[in-house]
């Protein structure tokens, strides 16, 4: 290949090709024949270039979309089956309602002790005080302190600490206790 001076010509096997003409892909011009092959050649694995990617990336979105569809639904099948910890735990929080709504029944009353007598609770194992609030169980008469009582109900069991009897009682045991507690004083020791 030789270049002429003047016109920005090349010269292959004796035909002149401006730069244009060549970007271009001849533009009306002779065209060498090895140019053209090359030319081709470099056309053809283009295409093959492009071909493959398209088909990478067409197989890829396909894989995405195929595994997308798949993992929402394992999770859509897996939020629709109960969890097993789910049935305790709703019998939990229905029994701790049942028994919060069982402490606003059963009355707090003021204790007064008599003389010579260490009535304690059976929760906290502290002595009652003269005065103190305490909740009597009316299905099983036993006195507690209204906190600690709460507490043990709330948190532990629903039963009473020493006997271990319910304290979601009947409601006419309930009535009961809230008559009795109409004195709104308790004299220890409470016998069961």
């Amino acid at each position: 290949m030789r270049t002429s001076g003047g016109g920005g010509c090349a010269v292959v096997e004796g035909h002149c090709y401006s730069a244009a003409r060549r970007l271009l892909g001849g533009g009306g011009g002779a065209v060498a024949p090895a140019a053209a092959l090359s030319l081709s050649a470099d056309r053809a694995r283009l295409e093959r270039v492009l071909c493959a990617t398209t088909a990478v990336l067409f197989a890829a979105s396909l894989t995405y979309v195929a595994l997308s569809t798949i993992f929402a639904c394992l999770r859509a099948a897996r939020r629709s089956q109960p969890s097993p910890d789910a049935e305790p735990a709703a019998a939990a929080a229905e029994m701790m309602e049942t028994t919060k709504r069982a402490l606003d029944e059963i009355p707090v009353v003021a204790v007064h002790v008599r003389d010579g007598e260490d009535e304690e609770c059976a929760v906290c194992l502290a002595p009652y005080a003269d005065g103190e609030e305490v909740r009597v169980l009316p299905a099983c008469r036993h006195a507690f302190h209204r906190d600690c009582v709460d507490r043990w109900l709330l948190t532990r069991a629903p039963t009473c600490p020493v006997c271990r009897a319910p304290v979601v009682a009947g409601s006419s045991e309930a009535r009961d206790a809230k008559g009795c507690a109409a004195t709104d004083d308790v004299v220890l020791p409470v016998t069961s």
